[in-house]
């Protein structure tokens, strides 16, 4: 019963800041504008002028929605990781940050701009790394059978400590001018190049573990 209402109160709860979220911004849009051109979009009413809906268009549907719809898919991805991995290692403690994985994927990412401008190698080449991360640590892990969760923690700081410290070497190798400033607006995370295309592009893979966690949404209670 509290799993049947906390969800749909959840969903409207993202809904509602995302719809308050369209509003912010540099050049703010009233939350009256908003309306009149949602109406004006499915209505096809003549509230506001041709040149201002136009504007609003531009602001909401080209820059503002891709973004939020990225946040959103971004901020669902990682409960989803954090979950699997809780479930997996049967441990409400273990996170991607403490097995290395961001540290590893942070290397990927860096190496991968080091040696390719492809955004698909790239987030390949972040991916290969984390799993590299993340299976050094269980690879530690079994160094003492009777201990073996403190030495997968253990295994999980060595882990990123080590891509951390490869990561710092890359980031000296790296063409200051141009490769550097890349690495470091990754690691610091933006929406500005995100568009509409990539957000929907984007949404069919990040749906896999929604729609699997959904299937067995009782798998961390097994």
């Amino acid at each position: 019963m509290k799993r049947t209402v906390a969800i749909p109160a959840l969903l409207a709860v993202v809904g509602v800041t995302a719809l308050v979220s369209l509003t912010l911004g540099r050049y703010p849009v009233s939350l009256s504008d908003l309306v009149h051109f949602l109406d004006a979009s499915f209505s096809g009413s003549a509230a506001l002028s041709d040149r201002k809906l136009q504007i609003i268009k531009n602001l909401l549907i080209d820059i503002r929605l891709p973004r939020v719809v990225a946040a959103i898919l971004v901020g669902a991805s990682l409960s989803v990781s954090g979950t699997v991995f809780q479930s997996m290692f049967i441990n409400p403690l273990v996170s991607p940050g403490l097995l290395g994985v961001l540290a590893g994927a942070s290397f990927g990412a860096a190496v991968g701009m080091i040696l390719a401008k492809s955004w698909w190698v790239v987030q390949a080449s972040a991916f290969g790394f984390g799993l590299v991360a993340v299976s050094a640590a269980l690879a530690m892990s079994t160094l003492n059978r009777g201990e073996r969760l403190l030495m997968l923690i253990l295994g999980g700081i060595i882990s990123g400590a080590l891509f951390t410290s490869l990561l710092s070497v890359v980031k000296y190798l790296a063409d200051p001018y141009e490769q550097l400033p890349a690495i470091v607006y990754w690691l610091m995370g933006t929406w500005r190049p995100w568009t509409a295309r990539r957000s929907f592009r984007s949404a069919a893979p990040w749906s896999v573990p929604f729609s699997s966690s959904s299937c067995f949404p009782d798998i961390s209670m097994s």
